[in-house]
């Protein structure tokens, strides 16, 4: 509002973007509520190549503004898999804030951030690998337990959830010890 002109296309497409987003978040906190309530999901087909757009969409200015790149290699010929969107989109918001967090922790001037998803043993398989230092192989027995993280900020259980979130709809998330960058993949049923 303070900018000279004022540009009311743009301020307008701000705040509807604004909007959109409260709505967005509304949404993931009544579908978390009701899954911490009921134990429980109402899985719907849904179109997991279009969830990940989605989300990966609403990163992209975060991860610009830090120097990262965001690359999607999605299998198009994917079947439709068995969730709740909000659910799959709040486990690939936790999976891409902590690998923008690793290569920012690491010091990096630039860094990437790889989605892929594809086939695999009959389910879709969702991957994250990020640039940065990794994950140490003795480490990963306890990357997803309560309060392991060892972050500055944040609760230490964003992954613990999106394991919770996975296991729910009949899939399993793991993370792969490699250094340098981390990878972690998520299946789900079609």
């Amino acid at each position: 509002l303070r900018h000279t002109p004022l540009e009311q296309d743009k301020l307008t497409r701000n705040l509807d973007q604004i909007s959109q987003q409260s709505l967005r978040a509304g949404e993931a906190i009544r579908h978390l509520r009701a899954f911490v309530g009921r134990g429980r999901i109402d899985p719907v087909p849904l179109d997991l190549n279009a969830v990940v757009r989605e989300t990966c969409s609403l990163m992209m200015p975060k991860v610009r503004s830090r120097g990262i790149s965001l690359v999607l290699g999605l299998d198009e010929t994917l079947p439709q898999v068995m969730g709740v969107g909000v659910h799959i989109e709040q486990v690939l918001l936790n999976l891409i804030r902590n690998a923008i967090d690793a290569i920012r922790g690491a010091k990096m001037k630039n860094g990437s951030i790889t989605v892929t998803t594809r086939q695999q043993d009959g389910m879709a398989r969702i991957s994250v690998c990020d640039s940065g230092p990794g994950i140490d192989a003795g480490r990963v027995d306890k990357i997803f337990e309560p309060l392991a993280s060892q972050k500055e900020y944040g609760l230490g259980v964003g992954l613990r959830i999106s394991r919770s979130l996975i296991e729910a709809h009949g899939g399993k998330l793991w993370v792969e010890p490699h250094q340098p960058g981390g990878i972690f993949h998520f299946i789900l049923p079609f």
